[in-house]
């Protein structure tokens, strides 16, 4: 974030893009965040009403009977008098109000859970935003906190390299290559994740609970509600801004670019993508290679639409499947909007980092929750939807490539055969 930050203010004053960049980025991340969250709001109304559904179809008896001593149940009549007269399938929905007059019922576990108001919880947002401790904030994974602070750091460290100077931004050339080493750890780091998802899902078998056989059809509505979504964002809402801003076909160029998106969907890597990425823009003739270059390498790291699209409906489905779903009251909405948004910039573009971003998601949105076990289900999912994050990536970094090309890039053709 720091890098992208700082290449962003050195783009100020080195390209006619500047905030042009930021804009369009922005807007593309705004939607599908939007997006993400109509479709999370959908996925709950939907859950909420075959709950409903199913409360409707459950019995109605008794939950508690009273036994007497002559083996029946305590039943009340018409008249108002009570007898032990009932058998256990006999016995009706009678209410009856117990009394603890001697005290001594006690709550098993006592909660823990805390209600706040809208207020408080933006004191809290702001208090997570500001930590006292920043290396605390990166150790926990605070994304609020580590955004704050590598905001300011990096319009510090492009401010820092005066124009004057003579050679590059020998500072900014360090963090880049800090963050390049950093990438090749997590990479490392997730070729492992075949192995950690054998043994998440062994568990998972293993602990294997009625609640675990509706995950199926649960599943199946999560990825419904997804794939939904990505069909709106990819071929509806995109075509629409690429043709409001620029007067073009969005559909006769995305056709030019389905070798990038079968890429994409074969390695699962936004970065990997790149440099096909790149020559497959440079082949439509409507972008310069350079320009390319510049604003694909800049969009990877920060500009990833998926994540607005994709981590709302799994956290809502997370909660569903933990029973917390009258948990997710506005203002967390909120928060998981604003989460989202900030996420979208600041996912790293590698296999399965989506996963590790929507631990992050989580402990924001839920601070004092654990993490669910049906996160091993996200995983399961995760084969699948992780390619599709993908593409979706790397759909939005093209399309923002020929928003931003346009009207720099008038005389491309004649520019790339000079370098022919």
């Amino acid at each position: 974030m720091t890098v992208s930050i700082a290449e962003v203010i050195e783009l100020k004053r080195t390209s006619l893009l500047t905030w042009r960049t930021v804009g369009v980025f922005l807007l593309t991340s705004i939607l599908a965040a939007c997006e993400g969250l109509g479709a999370a709001l959908v996925y709950r109304s939907l859950l909420t009403t075959r709950a409903t559904a199913t409360a409707t179809a459950i019995s109605t008896g008794p939950i508690v009977a009273f036994q007497c001593a002559n083996g029946r149940f305590l039943h009340t009549y018409e008249n108002g008098s009570v007898a032990c007269s009932a058998a256990q399938n006999a016995t009706t929905s009678e209410t009856f109000t117990m009394l603890d007059v001697n005290g001594a019922l006690h709550i098993a576990t006592p909660l823990s859970a805390t209600t706040l108001s809208l207020t408080q919880q933006a004191i809290a947002i702001i208090n997570q935003a500001v930590p006292d401790n920043i290396f605390q904030a990166l150790s926990d994974g605070t994304l609020l906190s580590v955004i704050a602070f590598a905001l300011p750091l990096g319009v510090a460290v492009a401010r820092s390299h005066h124009s004057s100077m003579p050679g590059p931004n020998e500072l900014l050339a360090l963090f880049r290559q800090a963050r390049n080493a950093l990438l090749l750890l997590v990479t490392g780091t997730l070729r492992f994740t075949p192995i950690a998802v054998l043994f998440l899902l062994t568990n998972a078998m293993a602990t294997y609970t009625k609640a675990s056989s509706s995950f199926a059809s649960h599943a199946g509505y999560v990825v419904l509600c997804f794939f939904s979504v990505v069909l709106m964002h990819v071929g509806l809402v995109l075509p629409c801004v690429l043709y409001l801003l620029i007067r073009v076909n969005p559909y006769a160029y995305m056709r030019q670019l389905v070798p990038a998106y079968v890429f994409a969907f074969g390695c699962s890597s936004s970065m990997a993508t790149l440099p096909v990425a790149v020559t497959v823009i440079h082949q439509t003739r409507k972008v310069t290679r350079s320009t390319a270059q510049l604003i694909m390498c800049l969009g990877t790291p920060t500009n990833m639409n998926a994540a607005g699209l994709y981590h709302p409906l799994m956290v809502v489905f997370m909660v569903y499947m933990e029973g917390m779903l009258s948990e997710l009251t506005t203002p967390k909405l909120v928060i998981l909007f604003c989460i989202s948004l900030v996420g979208s910039m600041g996912t790293a573009p590698v296999p399965n980092a989506g996963l590790i971003m929507l631990l992050t998601v989580w402990k924001t949105v839920f601070p004092t929750a654990p993490l669910p076990h049906s996160f091993v289900y996200v995983v399961a999912m995760d084969f699948l939807l992780g390619r599709i994050r993908v593409m979706v990536n790397v759909n939005g970094n093209m399309m923002a490539t020929r928003i931003l090309a346009h009207g720099l890039d008038e005389h491309s053709t004649d520019e790339e055969n000079n370098y022919a």
